[in-house]
């Protein structure tokens, strides 16, 4: 009996050990190169007229690393981000990424072919989310200005394009 628990025993720890390991390590991604810099100046000056200087911000949290950029304008609102992620609660970096793009409840969802997955929706009557993924990188996209939802999502695919062009 005791030639037979040794065995077992070492089979038991060793299968323990791999899933305490696979699911109780994360990796941190290197972090993205800042957003306000890819996005062309002739292009934010025709989707933000009038705007103000733009604001980078670089964030962090455990398995995810971004950097985000934001426009205003006197009507116009943007805000772009591009996350990278990394291994996370079990999850391998691509899973991580799918799970890390903004979703809507109540919202009609529609796909965009761009990247590997791509959608946008809107949320009020000026304002439109647009999330991309690329691998392991998620852009988000929220633009917010008074034109219509399809000019809207169309100009919000431009900002995802040129930002994706370049990673």
């Amino acid at each position: 009996m005791a030639v037979v628990a040794t065995p077992v025993g070492a089979l038991l720890a060793a299968i323990a050990g791999f899933w305490y390991g696979w699911h109780g390590s994360d990796v941190d991604p290197s972090p993205p190169a800042a957003v306000c810099p890819m996005l062309r100046s002739e292009l934010l000056d025709r989707l933000v007229p009038q705007h103000r200087p733009p604001s980078e911000e670089r964030f962090l949290s455990t398995g995810v690393r971004g950097s985000a950029c934001t426009v205003t304008g006197p009507d116009v609102d943007l805000d772009l981000a591009v996350m990278r992620f990394g291994r996370h609660d079990g999850l391998d970096p691509i899973n991580a990424a799918r799970q890390g793009m903004l979703r809507a409840i109540n919202r009609r969802i529609i796909p965009v072919v761009l990247g590997d997955e791509a959608w946008h929706f809107r949320d009020g009557p000026q304002n439109v989310y647009l999330m991309a993924r690329l691998g392991t990188t998620v852009v988000q996209v929220r633009y917010a200005a008074p034109l219509t939802e399809d000019t809207l999502a169309s100009s919000a695919t431009v900002l995802a394009q040129e930002v994706l062009a370049q990673l």
